[in-house]
């Protein structure tokens, strides 16, 4: 479960015209999908906001029996609603967030997803490490790590040693970002977003 008040996609990015002269980059994002509760649990601080109806054999066997004992249609994502933040836009806990009733433009709005993952990745790109030389009996090693261990004494590679490994489909918070035009179901956010187009992202007004 996600701890947000409203879940999207990420459709991509374009740009928009302002009236005042100028371009600005954004991000849309479909809130299209966001559906509404069917008694999903008897206490209103169980409720969740389901999103993208799932058929039940596209479902792992435990999602789909989550969602049976919850008493709701089976759902690829669902999200928990805080109800501070039901409340404050006057959006009852079992009805569809709408996007104009919950977002405006010029609202800074918090936004988290998956970050786009770059698989296995060396300590340069990892990390920002800088190559070696790239002459003088340097043979094959210009992008290598170099030393990671000492001798006898410790002997061994302290834990937290930057090396290479996966890199990317992390866990991403990005803050501040402030939103520049809200349509029926698609919300404009100015600049970039973490994830790429058709991820599930959640939106935190």
């Amino acid at each position: 479960m996600l701890g947000s008040i409203m879940l999207g996609v990420k459709v991509g990015m374009t740009r928009i015209s302002r009236g005042s002269g100028g371009v600005v980059p954004v991000t849309v994002l479909d809130v299209s999908c966001n559906t509404p509760l069917r008694n999903a649990c008897r206490s209103s601080a169980k409720r969740v906001v389901l999103y993208r109806r799932s058929y039940s054999l596209r479902l792992a066997r435990p999602q789909l029996c989550s969602c049976l004992g919850r008493n709701m249609e089976p759902a690829a994502y669902a999200g928990r609603p805080t109800q501070h933040g039901m409340a404050q836009h006057g959006i009852p806990a079992c009805c569809r967030p709408h996007a104009k009733a919950m977002l405006r433009a010029g609202q800074l709005v918090t936004i988290r997803a998956r970050s786009v993952g770059k698989g296995f990745s060396g300590v340069m790109k990892r990390h920002g490490f800088s190559s070696g030389r790239a002459s003088h009996g340097s043979s094959k090693a210009h992008r290598t790590l170099g030393s990671t261990g000492m001798s006898q004494d410790p002997g061994r590679v302290f834990p937290g040693k930057r090396m290479p490994g996966h890199m990317g489909c992390e866990h991403s918070t990005a803050r501040n970002l402030m939103v520049e035009h809200v349509a029926h179901d698609f919300v404009m956010v100015r600049g970039g977003i973490p994830g790429h187009a058709g991820s599930i992202v959640a939106i935190l007004p």
